[in-house]
C-alpha cells in the first residue's frame, strides 16, 4: 500500500488562517451594516429667502432714538429674526432695530446691512446708509501772548447770536439758532452733512466783529491768537510815569525813547534826554499794567542808521501795579540789547507790482518792515498787527513809504527784549483806495501785500500771493461802481497767479455807518465765491467790499478758521461802491442810518487783523 507523508500546519499557522477566514466574513457584514444605515448623519434644510418689503427711514438725528422695524414676506410661511451688521451701536430688540447716533456717527454717512434669516434658514440681506443731522460743536478760546506765556481767555457767548445759515435748494439759506456760554463754548443743533456758513461774533480788543465762515466741519475751534490781556483796564485818566533810570549810551540826535507794555496795551512817549541820567515825567496811555497778573513794562532806546532804526538798549519793569490817573516810579539801569542780527534784503519792485496791478489806488501808503519780540516762543504765530500799534516791542523796523527800488537794509543788530521770546518778521506794501458818497471820503487802506514770518530774515523777501483775480459783483467787474438790484449779491473770483490761498476773507462794509460793528461783516471761505445772505444788505445802501487772499501755514481752515500758524501771508483789493437799489425788498435787520454831515473817514487794519475805522476831524 502505497504511503503519503501527511503536511505539518502548526498551531499558529493555523490560527493566522482562522483570522483571515474571519475577516474574510467580517467584511461583507459591515458593508451591509453601513448600506441599511445602521451609522449616523445630518442633513441641512435650507428654506426659500425672505423678501423685504420695507425700507429704512431716511432721516436720523444726533442724540435722538432712531428705529426701524422691518417687514418681510415668505413663501413658506416661516417666521423670520433679524440682525444688523456695520455700525457700532445699532441692534435688534423684538423684532425693532434701534440706534442713537453719537457725535461722531453724524453728519457722515452709516452704511447698515440687516439680514433676515427664516426658521428654516432662508436669508436675505438688506444695505441702506443713513447720515444722521448732528451738532455743530466748537469753543473760541483765544490764547493771549501775556507776561507768563500764553494765556486762554474764552470768549464770553452768553449773549452771542450764534447759528448756522444752510443752502435750501431753491438757492437761499434756512436758519437754525445755536447758543453760546461763557466759557466759549457753543452749538448748534440739528445740522445736516455739507457747507453751510457758521455766524459767530468775536469781541478782540475792544473790537467786535461779525464773522461768517464756510465750513463743512461739525467740529470747529474759533479761538485765535492775540496780543495782551483781553481784560486789561483801560484807564481813563492817564498815569503819570516818573523815570530815574542810567542809560548805558546816552541819546543822541534822530534817537527815540518808547515806554510799552504790550501785556496790557500801554505805551508812552519818553522824552529822549541827551543824558545817560533820564530824569524825566511823561503821561503813559492805554491799559493799567497789573503785575500780578504777569504785565511787564518795557523802556525802550531807539537808535537810526540809514533807513531802519533799531533797540540800542533797554530795560524791563515787572514789578508795577498801576492806578487810574495814578503815578509809577521807575529807577534801574538799562542794558544792551545785541547778539543777533538780520539782513532783509526786499524786493520792494514785486510788492509794488502787486499794488499796480489794482486800478484806482493811491500809494504805497504804508510800506514798511518791521522785526517785532513776541513775547512767547512763537508756536502759534504772530498775528497781523498794525504798526501803529505802540504797545508793540518792534526791535527794528524801517519805512520804505518813499523807496521803488529793491532794497537791501544790511546787517542790522538786535536782541530779544523780553527775554521769553522769538522774533517775527513783518512786511507789508499797503495803499490806499479813496471812495466818495454822499459827500463823505472813505480812505480804505487795506489794499495790498502783507507777510508774517518767524524766520528772521537773512535773505531775500518776495510776495507769496497775489491778488484774487477777475472778480465780480453778479457778473460785473468787482473794481468798479455799480448799482446792484439783489440784496444777496454773488461775488466771484479766481485765484492768484502767485501762491495758492488757504483761504479768502470778504468783508462787507457800510462805509456811512462808522464805527457801527453791526455794518462790518466778515465772510471767510477757502471757495472762489460767496453769497452774501439775506439781512446783511439794506436797501439804498452805499457798500465797500473788500477781498483778501491769505496763505496761512496753519491749512486746518475748515475746523480752525483763524488759527493761522508761524508763516503768514495776505493781498487784498478793494472793491468800486456797490450801491443797492431802492426797490430791492426789505430786508430783516434795521437800516443803517445814512443821513450823516460830510465827514473823512479812515479804514484801516487793526491790532487784530481786522478794521478799525477812524472818523478825521
Amino acid at each position: 500500500m502505497p504511503s503519503y507523508r501527511a503536511a505539518v500546519i502548526g498551531p499558529s499557522a493555523f490560527i493566522q488562517v482562522l483570522r483571515f477566514v474571519a475577516l474574510a466574513l467580517l467584511i461583507p457584514a459591515v458593508l451591509f451594516s453601513l448600506a441599511c444605515g445602521g451609522g449616523s448623519s445630518t442633513t441641512t434644510t435650507v428654506g426659500p429667502a425672505p423678501t423685504f418689503t420695507s425700507t429704512a427711514p431716511p432721516i436720523a438725528q444726533e442724540g435722538a432714538l432712531y428705529t426701524y422695524t422691518p417687514t418681510t414676506t415668505t413663501t413658506d410661511n416661516s417666521t423670520v429674526t433679524y440682525t444688523v451688521s456695520g455700525v457700532t451701536g445699532a441692534a435688534f430688540s423684538n423684532g425693532t432695530m434701534t440706534w442713537t447716533p453719537t457725535h461722531a456717527q453724524s453728519r457722515v454717512a452709516n452704511a447698515f446691512t440687516v439680514t433676515a434669516t427664516t426658521s428654516t434658514n432662508g436669508t436675505a440681506t438688506q444695505t441702506f446708509s443713513i447720515t444722521p443731522n448732528g451738532n455743530i460743536d466748537g469753543t473760541a478760546v483765544d490764547h493771549a501772548i501775556t507776561g507768563t506765556g500764553l494765556v486762554d481767555y474764552p470768549q464770553d457767548l452768553s449773549a452771542a447770536s450764534i447759528f448756522a445759515l444752510v443752502p435750501n435748494k431753491t438757492g437761499g439759506f434756512y436758519t437754525l439758532t445755536g447758543s453760546g456760554d461763557a466759557s466759549g463754548n457753543f452749538t448748534v443743533g440739528n445740522v445736516p452733512v455739507g457747507g453751510f456758513w457758521l455766524h459767530i461774533p468775536r469781541t478782540d480788543n475792544g473790537f467786535t466783529t461779525d464773522n461768517y465762515v464756510w465750513t463743512t466741519s461739525s467740529d470747529i475751534d474759533a479761538g485765535q491768537l492775540i496780543v495782551g490781556r483781553p481784560d486789561a483796564v483801560l484807564a481813563t485818566t492817564p498815569v503819570t510815569v516818573n523815570t530815574n533810570v542810567t542809560l548805558t549810551t546816552a541819546p543822541v540826535s534822530g534817537d527815540t525813547l518808547l515806554w510799552s507794555s504790550p501785556d496790557a496795551h500801554s505805551f508812552g512817549n519818553v522824552p529822549a534826554l541827551p543824558s545817560k541820567n533820564l530824569v524825566t515825567t511823561f503821561p503813559q496811555n492805554g491799559g493799567l499794567i497789573d503785575s500780578s497778573k504777569g504785565d511787564r513794562g518795557f523802556l525802550l532806546h531807539y537808535t537810526t542808521s540809514g533807513l531802519s532804526s533799531h533797540i540800542l538798549e533797554s530795560e524791563t519793569f515787572s514789578s508795577l501795579s498801576e492806578t487810574n490817573g495814578g503815578t509809577v516810579s521807575l529807577t534801574g539801569s538799562t542794558v544792551a540789547n545785541s547778539g543777533s542780527t538780520t539782513d532783509p534784503n526786499i524786493k520792494i519792485t514785486q510788492f509794488d507790482a502787486i499794488n499796480a496791478a489794482l486800478p484806482n489806488t493811491t500809494g504805497p501808503t504804508v510800506k514798511n518792515f518791521t522785526l517785532y519780540d513776541a513775547g512767547y516762543p512763537g508756536t502759534e504765530g504772530w498775528p497781523i498787527v498794525n504798526p501803529s500799534d505802540s504797545s508793540l516791542l518792534a526791535l527794528v523796523s524801517a519805512s520804505l513809504n518813499n523807496v521803488t527800488a529793491d532794497t537791501d537794509l544790511g546787517s542790522i543788530p538786535f536782541g530779544i527784549v523780553s527775554q521769553t521770546g522769538v522774533g517775527y518778521a513783518q512786511f507789508e506794501d499797503l495803499s490806499s483806495r479813496t471812495i466818495s458818497s454822499g459827500g463823505s471820503t472813505y480812505i480804505l487802506q487795506d489794499v495790498g501785500s502783507v507777510i508774517v514770518a518767524n524766520t528772521i530774515p537773512s535773505s531775500t523777501i518776495v510776495p507769496l500771493l497775489g491778488e484774487p483775480t477777475a472778480p465780480t459783483v453778479n457778473g460785473v467787474d468787482f473794481l468798479s461802481n455799480q448799482t446792484i438790484t439783489s440784496l444777496t449779491p454773488q461775488i466771484s473770483w479766481g485765484p492768484p497767479a502767485v501762491g495758492t490761498p488757504t483761504a479768502y476773507e470778504l468783508t462787507v462794509l457800510n462805509p456811512a455807518a462808522a464805527g457801527v460793528p453791526s455794518q462790518v461783516h466778515y465772510f471767510y471761505t477757502s471757495g472762489s465765491g460767496v453769497t452774501i445772505p439775506p439781512g446783511i444788505l439794506q436797501a439804498n445802501t452805499s457798500y465797500v467790499f473788500i477781498l483778501k487772499a491769505m496763505l496761512y501755514q496753519n491749512s486746518a481752515f475748515l475746523t480752525a478758521p483763524f488759527r493761522m500758524g508761524t508763516s503768514i501771508s495776505a493781498t487784498s483789493e478793494v472793491s468800486g461802491l456797490m450801491t443797492t437799489s431802492a426797490g430791492a425788498t426789505a430786508t430783516i435787520r434795521k437800516n443803517a442810518s445814512n443821513s450823516v454831515s460830510p465827514q473823512t473817514v479812515l479804514i484801516q487794519p487793526a491790532a487784530n487783523g481786522r478794521l478799525a475805522i477812524t472818523v478825521k476831524k
